[in-house]
């Protein structure tokens, strides 16, 4: 993504981590802004008023599902490895 226009939600665990623990990567882009939300990053990325969006691996599935999975590509580079737990009501 070097020289690239690159979103993030702002907030998001992943912002965090380009801000402080992959300072090499985000310093490779063009530039990085962050957003409020994903769908404004999805509505930017669709006419090119960015070149990348950083979202979580479902949620960017969704997307593809739902807009189009011609219009989208995930890249293979994880930025980083988190795990989650998953909650449920008893």
């Amino acid at each position: 993504m070097k020289g690239k226009h690159v979103e993030v939600q702002e907030g998001h665990s992943s912002s965090n981590i380009l801000e402080n623990e992959n300072k090499s990567l985000t310093d490779s882009f063009r530039s990085l802004t962050k957003i409020k939300e994903y769908n404004t990053g999805f509505m930017d990325l669709k006419p090119g008023a960015c070149d990348a969006l950083i979202v979580d691996i479902p949620l960017a599935k969704y997307h593809m599902k739902d807009k189009g999975a011609d219009k989208f590509k995930i890249l293979d580079e994880p930025i980083t490895l988190e795990q989650y737990g998953i909650a449920f009501k008893k």
